[in-house]
């Protein structure tokens, strides 16, 4: 038998399913949600790619309080590029219908960014146990950084090449993901 190296990590990581919950950012990954994924036996997550940093530190602080067990937190990575969320007409007609229907306030013109370094800062400080990232790869201080702190590293890749270089990076885990996230 060939060693998988999928099965060596679910064992090193003490977790019974091989399955990590998707890190879906925008409030949609509750730390109720997160703590019953991981302790059902398998790696809850966090999606916090909009979420700043105090407010990723205070539900990374329930999910510790709701839970013992390993999770994971994702953050967006998106260096210094600026991002024009300035929709298309048609496409802020068709959310402006929903939000009056489910009667919340929401432009998406207003979102932003936050701060990756506080955000990383929270991560790091509360000791979780896994970090993952998606729209591109950590500058590597912040991989070795992780790695000080003993918090394993999954990487997002949508392509082989992707993968080989998220695995030249010294990530822990690749998490594959197609256009269809």
């Amino acid at each position: 038998m060939w060693p998988n190296k999928t099965l060596e990590l679910i064992n090193e990581w003490e977790i019974t399913h091989p399955i990590i919950q998707a890190p879906m950012a925008g409030g949609i990954t509750t730390p109720e949600l997160v703590s019953a994924v991981s302790d059902n036996g398998a790696i809850g997550s966090i999606g916090a790619g909009y979420l700043t940093a105090e407010i990723l530190d205070s539900e990374i602080k329930e999910v510790q309080s709701k839970t013992n067990n390993p999770f994971n937190v994702n953050l967006f990575i998106t260096g210094d590029k600026e991002y024009d969320f300035t929709p298309p007409k048609l496409i802020e007609e068709v959310l402006s219908e929903y939000s009056e229907e489910l009667g919340i306030q929401f432009n998406i013109s207003d979102l932003k960014f936050p701060d990756f370094e506080k955000q990383f800062e929270a991560v790091i400080e509360n000791k979780v146990s896994f970090f993952s990232f998606t729209f591109g790869i950590p500058e590597q201080r912040y991989l070795e950084e992780l790695k000080r702190n003993n918090i394993k590293v999954l990487g997002t890749a949508t392509s082989v090449a992707e993968a080989l270089l998220l695995e030249d990076k010294g990530c822990d885990a690749v998490v594959v993901q197609g256009i269809e996230a």
